[in-house]
């Protein structure tokens, strides 16, 4: 009796751990890119597609002067990167790309062993012939047929067989960084190597913008008078020394994907 129930307890202990029947099952996380309005979501998708701020706002039919501010502003909000996630994670899923794939190709590139393209007499393979895991290693292959002669007497010598390989040291960068054994550091300093000055666009006065105008800061400025409201004739006021004749006004609101200014 002893053992029967010690074998009982046994089996109970070693059962597979089963989930509670009652238990609410896990509502999903809910969808960032299905709360946007169609018009953001069809800029989402167009940055998803051409990866690029300014094409994707020309493709959705911006009209505007520059499309480039335009989808800045547009991806330094939170919702529009959680949906540009979304919608590259799908583009990957659908496409079969997986982390797994990724890392057992560059693993194929990375231990590429020419020798494994002959045969045990010296001999090259045909690359149909190829393991998948050595022609992986390739880029590509080319054979070109060598003769000797001339006229009718012309014959075939030999066949000269050119392989190209992929970098073993890109790839094992690659992999070095996807497995975190590589981090790359940068590190940014000031005039001088002194701290970087971090100041809001705002917070600029009129003396400031003159003096990155005349500076040759053209750009610059202009990327400053924008986020601050102003049009090119009132940063010219201020680039002449004349005061700005749009001071105190608000900056326009930002428009919406597809309108013309």
């Amino acid at each position: 009796m002893a053992g029967a129930h010690a074998e009982a307890v046994s089996r109970e202990l070693t059962a597979p751990m089963t989930s509670n029947p009652s238990a609410p099952p896990e509502k999903p996380a809910p969808s960032a890119y299905r709360k946007l309005s169609k018009r953001l979501k069809r800029f989402v998708d167009a940055y998803v597609e051409l990866g690029m701020g300014t094409k994707a706002m020309r493709k959705i039919g911006f009209t505007g002067r520059r499309p480039d501010v335009a989808a800045s502003k547009l991806l330094a909000r939170p919702n529009i990167r959680a949906a540009v996630a979304e919608r590259d994670e799908l583009a990957a899923e659908n496409a079969g790309i997986t982390r797994t794939l990724i890392l057992t190709q560059l693993r194929h590139i990375a231990t590429f062993d020419h020798r494994d393209l002959y045969d045990e007499n010296g001999n090259p393979l045909p690359v149909s012939q190829l393991p998948a895991e050595v022609a992986a290693g390739l880029a590509s292959s080319e054979v070109e047929e060598m003769f000797e002669g001339r006229g009718e007497s012309r014959q075939l010598a030999g066949r000269l067989h050119k392989y190209r390989s992929w970098s073993k040291t890109d790839a094992l960068r690659l992999l070095a960084q996807i497995t975190k054994i590589l981090v790359e550091r940068h590190e940014l300093a000031g005039p001088n190597g002194g701290p970087i000055e971090h100041r809001d666009v705002d917070s600029l006065t009129d003396a400031e913008l003159e003096a990155i105008a005349r500076r040759g800061g053209s750009g610059a400025a202009q990327e400053a008078s924008e986020s601050r409201g102003l049009t090119n004739a009132e940063l010219a006021a201020i680039a002449r020394g004349q005061p700005n004749p749009g001071a105190g006004q608000t900056a326009p609101e930002e428009p919406e994907p597809g309108a013309s200014e």
